[in-house]
């Protein structure tokens, strides 16, 4: 659709993809917001409202990356603190826990990002326009 001219949706819509990103069943979520199942299936079928389910929990899951990365660093300084600590085996642990999903969320950050590079140089192919040369 061109933008500016997305279809709206309706309050129930709204709070079923709240009830949805809240983690609700499928079933609950329904009830939640009043309507069937099988409207809200019929929901996740139209494209406006998958589309705002993706924005939405991809914002949900860029908040948690941020609060992920902020742990981080109380992470690393829960390591040094207990290098020298014998009894500091859980801390560090969940310090260990912290990082290796930190790392792992710059793994696919830095996937996302070539993966994007690599849509657009596939979408200018296809318009016919000149590529320059991408690399990683």
């Amino acid at each position: 659709m061109p933008e500016g001219s997305e279809k709206k949706l309706t309050a129930k819509q709204e709070r079923a993809l709240r009830s949805l990103l809240d983690g609700q069943s499928f079933a609950d979520a329904a009830r939640d917001c009043g309507v069937t199942p099988r409207t809200l299936f019929r929901w996740l079928q139209d494209a406006t409202f998958a589309a705002r389910l993706r924005d939405l929990q991809g914002r949900a899951l860029d908040e948690a990356m941020l609060n992920l990365q902020t742990a981080s660093t109380r992470a690393v300084a829960t390591l040094i603190k207990n290098l020298s600590n014998e009894n500091a085996f859980a801390s560090n642990a969940a310090a260990v826990a912290i990082l290796g999903n930190a790392l792992k969320w710059r793994d696919t950050s830095d996937l996302q990002d070539r993966l994007e590079q690599l849509e657009r140089t596939i979408a200018e192919l296809e318009q016919g326009r000149k590529v320059k040369r991408w690399r990683a």
